[in-house]
C-alpha cells in the first residue's frame, strides 16, 4: 500500500474512534454508490451525518482547500442517495468535514460540523 494510502486509512480509523468517543454510532465506512463515495456515515440521536475525512502529514496546505465545488456536489448527491437507499426521511442533511494532520499515533483532529451545505456549493461556482 502506498504511503499516502496508508496515511489516509489511518486517518479514517482515527476519525471513527473520534466519533465513537463523542457518542456516535458508525453506520458505514467508505460507502459507495456508483462513482460517489462517503468516507464515513455516523449517527447520533437518530440523526445521520455524512463525514468527509481529509488526512495530511503536515498542515503546510490547508486540507479543506481540496474540497471544491465538484466535491461538494458529489457529497450532497451521495448523501441524498444514501438517505433514499435506506429510506431515511430526516428533514435536513448534515455533512461534516474532519481534517487529520500528522502521523499515526500523533494526529491533530479538527471537526467542522455542518461544514458543507448546498449554499456553499453556490459560493464555489
Amino acid at each position: 500500500m502506498a504511503k499516502h494510502n496508508a496515511l489516509g486509512k489511518a486517518g479514517e480509523e482515527a476519525t471513527k474512534e473520534f466519533f465513537i468517543m463523542k457518542g456516535y454510532t458508525i453506520r458505514e465506512s467508505n460507502w459507495r454508490c456508483g462513482k460517489l463515495e462517503l468516507d464515513l456515515v455516523v449517527e447520533k440521536g437518530g440523526f445521520v451525518v455524512f463525514v468527509e475525512v481529509k488526512t495530511r502529514s503536515s498542515d503546510v496546505i490547508d486540507p479543506t482547500l481540496s474540497i471544491d465545488a465538484k466535491k461538494i456536489k458529489n457529497l450532497i448527491n451521495a448523501g441524498k442517495g444514501y438517505l433514499k437507499m435506506y429510506g431515511i426521511s430526516q428533514l435536513s442533511m448534515q455533512i461534516d468535514v474532519v481534517t487529520i494532520v500528522g502521523e499515526p499515533g500523533n494526529f491533530e483532529i479538527t471537526h467542522y460540523e455542518n461544514a458543507v451545505t448546498p449554499k456553499l456549493l453556490h459560493r464555489h461556482r
